[in-house]
């Protein structure tokens, strides 16, 4: 026998499995799963797909609904029961005739109804005819998380491997994500710590491929500074502010072109090569890790393009972002992030807005060039100021990811507290919620809320399949002070992460 469980908004359940009709049999929808929609032309023959969308579908059960002394008013009391319990926040649970109990599959329903088919003959027999009538959500699910991944700690800029060969199901598979960031990262200079950094803003990905790494630091780059500065070599230094530890020292009088000119400068280029073009296909937001001495007060603007080594020499895409890069101090006459404190060693972390590999739309199989531009807008107070570039973050978004640009301090950054809280953010896609929770809560524990977060986070819900293999965070801080804007800084942050999912199916699992 089928078992058919409904089970009502309430908790109480019915098999309905007893009921049905052998012949004509319930009906799935299947149909409905992925239903294709057509651009046509009367000039022209055919059509072209133009997208599939998947939309509700509607069991139907066919129905013998015997007298049941079990039940309040018999004939009339169960069939009272059946439309209870096909209401909203209703479930119904699929488990034909020899799937194992542990392979059901729940489907959540939307709404119910029960048409009865009253004949006098059956109803002489005490019995009634119907179809039992449920709108359902296209996919099915196994009501229990799996854990997918774990860590206890993951550093900024920090990468989880995914499993994504045990991922059960044959559609996308609802996800949990669970993180809390570790307390507040103060930086060294001994008149910082009333003006703390507090980690503020979350970037997160799914999206990411095999052999995908999200941070080219400088050692993926190469130098394209033009030969106007014969008495400046560039240079690799130490610095443990910069992520990785490393960056390159460059000089802003080697741009070239005169002050206060919109000229722009190759200042150094990437190569991702034929083995690792298919890790880097699709869209990411690009981030750019600069610093600079804290005595120098230049302003510089950069931007980032991709393009083939099929044409190396191509102009600067015009839709591409700029970012400037201002000192993170309060020069004379003010005017800097800063908002007259004393300077941060810290590391900017500049968007550079988003960017497509390869950068036109073909399947061909390229090496790839990432160029990274600088022009200095406006004079500079120092005779030979200096920045350094330690590497490009690449944000996978071309599948599930998000970004939270701020909300992860609370009070959040521009209303400081005395006690900076750094919440669990709890993103959960079969509820379609971003909650901001107690830091305390277990990750494996339900997240205690402590406001709504969805008002913060940009981007999808967590999803995985079987090509899900890897998560990677980016957590940035920002200043905890009512000043003006304040830039996003790179330091040494961590946070605990749990990935868990629901697997999902069009019916039932393996048919």
């Amino acid at each position: 026998m089928d078992n058919l469980i409904l089970t009502g908004p309430t908790g109480s359940q019915v098999n309905i499995g007893s009921y049905v009709q052998a012949d004509p049999g319930p009906d799935f929808d299947t149909a409905a799963v992925l239903k294709a929609q057509f651009v046509e032309h009367p000039a022209l023959e055919g059509g072209t797909l133009a997208y599939e969308q998947s939309g509700v579908r509607r069991f139907k059960f066919p129905l013998i609904v015997p007298s049941q002394s079990a039940f309040a008013g018999g004939l009339p009391g169960f069939t009272s029961i059946l439309r209870q319990l096909a209401r909203p926040g209703a479930t119904i649970d699929l488990q034909l005739q020899g799937t194992p109990t542990a392979d059901a599959v729940r489907f959540d329903v939307i709404t119910g109804r029960l048409d009865e088919a009253y004949k006098v003959g059956e109803n002489r027999a005490a019995v009634r005819l119907g179809t039992l009538e449920l709108d359902v959500q296209p996919f099915g699910y196994w009501p229990t998380w799996i854990t997918l991944a774990s860590a206890a700690s993951i550093g900024t800029f920090g990468s989880l491997a995914i499993p994504g060969a045990s991922i059960l199901g044959d559609y996308l598979g609802w996800a949990k994500l669970d993180f809390v960031s570790t307390a507040a990262t103060y930086f060294s200079n001994a008149s910082e710590p009333q003006n703390p950094w507090t980690v503020d803003v979350a970037a997160w990905s799914l999206a990411g491929r095999s052999s995908f790494n999200p941070f080219l630091g400088p050692g993926s780059w190469m130098y394209a500074l033009p030969t106007q500065s014969p008495s400046f070599t560039p240079s690799l230094i130490s610095d443990v502010y910069a992520p990785g530890g490393k960056a390159w020292a460059l000089s802003q009088l080697s741009l070239g072109a005169p002050f206060g000119t919109a000229t722009w400068t190759q200042i150094a280029i990437a190569t991702i090569g034929n083995a690792l073009e298919s890790a880097y296909r699709g869209r990411h937001r690009a981030f750019a890790a600069i610093g600079g001495p804290a005595s120098q007060v230049g302003v510089l603007q950069i931007c980032l393009d991709v393009i083939s080594t099929r044409n190396p020499s191509g102009p600067l895409a015009s839709s591409a972002l700029v970012a400037t890069a201002m000192p993170l101090q309060s020069p004379v006459g003010g005017g800097s992030y800063g908002n007259g404190q004393p300077a941060s060693p810290a590391y900017q972390l500049l968007d550079l807005g988003e960017l497509a590999v390869p950068p036109v739309g073909s399947g061909l199989t390229q090496d790839i060039l990432l160029r990274f531009w600088g022009s200095r807008p406006t004079a500079l107070a120092s005779s030979a100021p200096t920045f350094m570039f330690a590497g490009i973050y690449l944000h996978a978004v071309d599948g599930p990811a998000g970004i939270i640009p701020r909300g992860l301090t609370l009070p959040t950054s521009g209303a400081p507290g005395s006690s900076p809280i750094f919440p669990r953010v709890s993103l959960d896609s079969s509820t379609r919620q971003v909650l901001l929770a107690e830091p305390s809560s277990n990750l494996g524990s339900a997240p205690l809320p402590v406001m709504d977060g969805l008002a913060y986070h940009r981007g999808q819900p967590p999803k995985v399949t079987p090509s899900t293999v890897q998560f990677n965070l980016l957590l940035a801080l920002r200043k905890n002070t009512p000043s003006a804007p304040i830039p996003i800084v790179h330091a040494p942050a961590y946070a605990r992460v749990s990935l868990s999912y629901r697997p999902r199916f069009a019916f039932l699992k393996n048919i």
